[in-house]
């Protein structure tokens, strides 16, 4: 039984297996915490890609970056509490990566630190010479606190360091699903 639209000769419905438990081992939690992690990355690479259109607001691209900053940095914490930490990207990973790809984890480094993590660096400014009117026309000085426009660090850049890490951590996610799936049989 075809179907005339797509040309499929799908003739039976996969069925779904009758039984489904979670398995809850430290090995299919760690498998669930990398799975999480390059989820994180693939999230990271398609905003950089959103990022780089050109019909965005200021506010927009500033929301989006931050949550790229957020989203890649997530990645290095285990996001558990207690005596079984989660899978995370560590210090080796990273030492694995091009020379250009760990100097964009460096400033991703330092933009989280100032832009998200730390309101007191903020980028805002107090800029002084504006004169205002009173209303008897008589000018007086005035002071302005404005968001000080940061560069982002390069979105093509750090959608390249992403796409770098995804690239080194699918085939160690490979291997660990096929160790847990062994286990199990």
């Amino acid at each position: 039984m075809g179907d005339k639209n797509t040309g499929s000769n799908v003739t039976e419905l996969i069925r779904p297996p009758r039984r489904v438990s979670t398995l809850d081992t430290r090995e299919a939690r760690q498998l669930a915490d990398l799975h999480g992690v390059l989820d994180d990355l693939i999230r990271v690479v398609a905003r950089c890609t959103m990022l780089m259109s050109d019909n965005l607001s200021a506010e927009a691209r500033e929301a989006l970056w931050e949550s790229i900053v957020i989203t890649y940095y997530r990645c290095f914490t285990s996001g558990r509490t207690g005596s079984e930490a989660g899978w995370k990207v560590e210090p080796g990973h990273l030492a694995l990566l091009r020379d250009k790809d760990r100097a964009t984890h460096e400033r991703l480094a330092k933009e989280r630190s100032r832009r998200v993590a730390n309101r007191t660096v903020r980028t805002f400014d107090v800029l002084t010479g504006f004169e205002d009117i009173d209303a008897d026309g008589v000018a007086i000085p005035g002071i302005a606190v404005v968001r000080r426009a940061a560069p982002f660090v390069d979105p093509a850049a750090t959608e390249e360091l992403a796409l770098a890490l995804i690239e080194l951590l699918e085939p160690i996610y490979r291997l660990e699903h096929g160790k847990l799936l062994k286990a199990l049989q």
